[in-house]
């Protein structure tokens, strides 16, 4: 008889893998979320740390995204937006409020990896930075310039 604690490997090679057929044979691959396009790291202030990588990822299912990575952490706050921004290398409010910039989404997390739909219609060449932006408060979080 088998428990639920022995089934658990099981079910994360599962959920981490797809399975190929080829000529009869059976191929485990990992699950390929997205292939990288470009990619840099956050950095924050002294009110508001930030960490950890993001990237221009082109999504399996098409069209692309922006991920945060697992090392991915920043500070909590009320109200977090992802923006890209056509700021090449935004360290602070001002310079992030100067530059054009699209909202992906509410941060869904303050650590962890996390994937954000840009838009079909949205140009990658003016996507200079990944900020993490408090929209209630007008206060810059973090940001990383992308490579």
């Amino acid at each position: 008889m088998f428990s639920i604690k022995a089934l658990a490997p099981l079910a994360l090679a599962i959920a981490t893998t797809t399975t190929v057929l080829t000529a009869g044979v059976v191929i485990a691959q990992p699950a390929a979320a997205a292939q990288l396009h470009s990619k840099g790291a956050f950095v924050g202030d002294r009110a508001h740390p930030a960490q950890g990588k993001a990237s221009v990822v082109q999504l399996k299912g098409g069209g692309f995204g922006i991920k945060l990575h697992d090392d991915f952490k920043v500070r909590g706050g009320p109200d977090l937006r992802v923006w890209v921004s056509e700021s090449k290398s935004p360290t602070g409010g001002r310079a992030v409020r100067a530059a054009e910039h699209i909202d992906v989404g509410r941060l869904r997390s303050s650590s962890g990896e996390q994937i954000y739909r840009l838009p079909a219609d949205h140009d990658l060449a003016k996507a200079q930075s990944v900020v993490i932006w408090c929209h209630a408060f007008g206060v810059f979080f973090g940001a990383a310039a992308l490579r």
